[in-house]
């Protein structure tokens, strides 16, 4: 008797049931598989949440702490007394560099080279000597502006000395600029004084 043919195996998937190469469903994924898939990924979303919910507490108290620097950055009383007893012996000094200046100003409108050197030597003096041995003083702010005004000075004075003094460059521009930096600086320092301290 002649053998029959080898059967072929079925693919995965598929099975027989008395004949070869019938279709049945895949094997469905246990509900208990699905549902620990579920739990997970509501774990992992609730850490997240957990997550930003922390961070914006995080941001909420770098707020709190900021709003608290800013309001703990206003003139205490022992900043004011600083700046009083500061400005008590830098005034005069202070209001003889704004003099100064008002007498460089003066000097420019009369055509006496002499007159304008002594002006100009007098506001390098008021400005680079004096007033500068009073910084820095107790404000940040009022340091810069007073630094600046002094530099400006510093410069101005320098050019209008080397005029006087016969030099063949036109410093015409450049000093009337660094004067009015200089007076600009002035200003904005008399209005920080004004509101830290005449305002007390």
């Amino acid at each position: 008797m002649a053998r029959n043919p080898a059967r072929p195996t079925n693919p995965d998937g598929w099975q027989s049931y008395g004949q070869c190469d019938v279709p049945t469903a895949p094997q469905a994924v246990p509900r208990r598989r699905a549902s620990k898939r579920r739990t997970k990924w509501f774990v992992a979303a609730a850490g997240v949440i957990a997550a930003l919910s922390f961070a914006g507490g995080a941001a909420g108290i770098l707020a709190t702490k900021a709003e608290q620097h800013t309001s703990s950055s206003a003139p205490t009383t022992s900043s004011t007394t600083a700046l009083q007893q500061w400005w008590y012996s830098a005034r005069d000094d202070f209001t003889d560099v704004k003099n100064a200046s008002a007498d460089v100003q003066q000097a420019m409108g009369v055509i006496r080279p002499g007159a304008l050197a002594a002006a100009c030597q007098h506001v390098h003096d008021a400005a680079e000597v004096r007033l500068q041995s009073h910084l820095p003083c107790p404000n940040a702010e009022l340091t810069a502006e007073l630094h600046a005004a002094i530099e400006d000075f510093h410069s101005a004075a320098h050019m209008c000395l080397a005029v006087a003094a016969g030099s063949p460059v036109n410093y015409d521009g450049e000093f009337l600029s660094s004067m009015a930096e200089a007076n600009r600086h002035m200003s904005a320092a008399q209005v920080i004084i004004n509101n830290l301290l005449v305002s007390v």
